[in-house]
This record gives C-alpha cells, sequence and structure tokens, in this order.
C-alpha cells in the first residue's frame, strides 16, 4: 500500500510541476512523512521566491563545507541553474573537466528516473573553481567506493550504499547548514532560483535564461522579468545620480571661477 501510496504521489507532484493541477492531495494523508527538502509547488514557486544574498549564500557554504557528502552537491546547485533532481540523477560520464561543461541527460524524482523538463538534453557551463572542487570530489567518491570494496561510483553524488543522495537526507544537511549559518529559513530549491536571478539581472533575456536553465514557467519567466526590468530601473537610477553629481560640481567649479 505504501508502495502504491507513494508512487501515485510522485505522479501528482510531476502533475503540481507542470502547473496541471494546484496542489499534490496526496501530501494530505494522514501520518504522511514531513515532505522532502527539495520538493515545491509550483504556487510556491511563483509567491516565494527568495534567493539568498551573497553573504548568506558565502555563510551557508563556509557552514556546509565538513558535509563531505554534500557540500560539491550544494556548489554546484549554487553555481549552476540545475534542480536539485537533475543534480542528484548526474554520472560521472556526464561531466567534461576539459570543455569545463556538464551534461543534463535526466532527473531523478524520489528514486525514479525520468527525462528533463523539456525531454531534452542539455549542456551547462562550469566555472574554473567549479571544476575544480568537482574533480577532487569525483577523486573522493571514486577512493570512498574502493574502500568499502563497490568499484566505480555510478553516481556523481551517491549515498553510503552507492546509490543517489537521498531527497530527506539532503534536506537534513541543508537545514543542519542554515542552522549552524544563522540565517533565515531556505530551500533547496532556492538555489536555482538565485542563480536563474543573477541571470535575470545581467540582463539575459528569456530565451537565453530557457536555455541555460532549461524548463520555465510562464508564470516565472514573468517573475523574472521583473527582476530584469527593477535591474535596470536599479542601474538607469544609479546612472542617473552619478550624472547629476557630476553636472552639480560643473556647477560649483563653474561660480567659483
Amino acid at each position: 500500500m505504501h508502495l502504491i501510496r507513494a508512487a501515485i504521489s510522485s505522479l501528482l507532484t510531476d502533475a503540481v510541476d507542470e502547473g496541471i493541477i494546484q496542489t499534490n492531495p496526496a501530501l494530505g494523508l494522514a501520518n504522511r512523512k514531513k515532505r522532502r527538502g527539495d520538493r515545491i509547488t509550483q504556487t510556491e514557486r511563483q509567491q516565494n521566491i527568495r534567493p539568498m544574498n551573497a553573504s548568506q549564500l558565502q555563510a551557508f557554504l563556509e557552514n556546509s563545507a565538513s558535509e563531505r557528502r554534500y557540500f560539491t552537491f550544494f556548489l554546484l546547485l549554487a553555481r549552476s541553474e540545475l534542480r536539485p533532481g537533475e543534480a542528484r540523477a548526474l554520472q560521472p560520464a556526464d561531466l567534461d573537466f576539459q570543455a569545463r561543461q556538464l551534461r543534463v541527460e535526466c532527473a531523478l524524482s524520489g528514486m525514479r528516473l525520468k527525462g528533463t523538463k523539456t525531454g531534452e538534453a542539455r549542456t551547462v557551463d562550469l566555472s574554473l573553481s567549479l571544476v575544480m572542487q568537482l574533480q577532487n570530489h569525483l577523486k573522493w567518491i571514486k577512493q570512498e567506493a574502493l574502500r568499502i570494496g563497490q568499484g566505480e561510483p555510478q553516481w556523481l553524488f551517491p549515498n553510503r550504499e552507492g546509490k543517489p543522495l537521498e531527497e530527506r537526507k539532503i534536506g537534513s544537511a541543508f537545514h543542519r547548514a542554515l542552522k549552524q549559518a544563522k540565517i533565515p529559513a531556505f530551500r533547496v530549491y532556492d538555489f536555482r532560483h538565485a542563480a536563474i536571478t543573477k541571470l535575470a539581472e545581467s540582463g539575459a533575456g528569456d530565451e537565453t535564461i530557457m536555455a541555460i536553465a532549461g524548463h520555465v514557467s510562464r508564470a516565472m519567466l514573468s517573475r523574472y522579468a521583473h527582476i530584469r526590468t527593477e535591474a535596470k530601473r536599479l542601474a538607469l537610477e544609479a546612472i542617473a545620480t552619478k550624472r547629476a553629481g557630476i553636472t552639480a560640481k560643473i556647477s560649483v567649479e563653474a561660480a567659483v571661477s
């Protein structure tokens, strides 16, 4: 019965993510477990975009560094536009260190492997510092697998049994780091919002965001468009203030002379 309910709940969650239904009724069943840390509804995504600011992100990463099995996972989410399920589904072969890229071909929902939101693979560019961290991480998981006799790791972010990291344990590690960093409550999915928000603030258009981040709903694109517009407004205000200051200075110098 539990397996059937879990399968139905997973399908309903996908439907929520696609905007087909508003909420997952299976999550309201009695005695249900606490919702997993990286699973949020479409409505929550639209209403509660709260990306970490730079200082909060730095504090989080510093306090999650001791979580050896999870730190690189969090760093990848913070430095890319990947969904948690896409990162969990990555395999070592998806990395191209020479090109500084990774290939996103699928995602995990619970422990069920599925395609990406668009049904198509995409390539994600990586910074040099992120490549170096991923190289160190890959070396470490291979050493760990060899130490306990598991052979070559199948997944880039494996648990102690060699299977993909569980959403529940990711959420627990995430909240431990939040607590240690003494910053407000966030969700694992907020890493993606932070990365896309930076894209929007840089002036990237909808097509660019879609190409880099994969599927983004129309409602979310509208939200990011607002962020992009606000960033432009602030930039223009900064330019106007600077120009006003220069004009005032010239006026003062002219009056003195």
